[in-house]
């Protein structure tokens, strides 16, 4: 007997990931606290909780709407899309972990780096994704659709928070800088 193909269901990867994204962002939220005392310092610190959280909030938001527009136009599940969107949600899920350390030590270069450097991964893993897909399904014009420009938004979005890792023991402000750039070229 012929070994038989294993049928993947691009709705279930899709429901998979959104649920993941929404536990994701759950758990950065639960992180937040309102202290009791809000005083100057205070203040200070609750600003750079809420600037963390706002950014990983639109980083994720980004990534959650162009995943579902992918998974959508795809003319089914081929088998590599489970594994590269099991190696992006992977990173995904460390965005919580990132986010408190970089909120916690806002200026501090590896608090920075890291925070940068998972943002790297997560937008290089995406590009992956992208490129696989569309090299796996070259006659779907639905797919070359989503990824006009959105393939080469991911990987400079990826290289721009790469760079900012480095520069975070330049100076924090250009690592700063990079953080906001690359989410930046998603709503131009």
């Amino acid at each position: 007997m012929a070994k038989q193909p294993v049928a993947f269901d691009k709705i279930r990867i899709a429901a998979f990931s959104v649920t993941l994204i929404a536990v994701v962002l759950v758990s950065m939220t639960l992180r937040l606290r309102v202290p009791d005392n809000l005083g100057p310092e205070i203040r200070a610190t609750l600003a750079w909780q809420l600037a963390a959280y706002a950014m990983s909030f639109t980083v994720l938001g980004i990534m959650w709407v162009n995943h579902r527009q992918l998974a959508a136009a795809l003319d089914g599940a081929p088998r590599g899309f489970q594994w590269l969107n099991l190696n992006l949600m992977f990173w995904m899920t460390l965005v919580p972990m990132t986010t408190a350390y970089v909120a916690g030590h806002p200026t501090e270069p590896d608090a920075l780096s890291g925070y940068c450097g998972l943002f790297a991964v997560t937008s290089l893993s995406f590009t992956l994704l992208r490129h696989v897909l569309s090299r796996l399904q070259p006659n779907n014009e639905a797919l070359a659709l989503v990824n006009f420009g959105m393939t080469y938004r991911s990987l400079a979005a990826g290289l721009i928070y790469g760079a900012g890792a480095p520069l975070a023991y330049v100076t924090p402000y250009a690592a700063m800088g990079c953080l906001i750039l690359a989410p930046l070229m998603f709503f131009a």
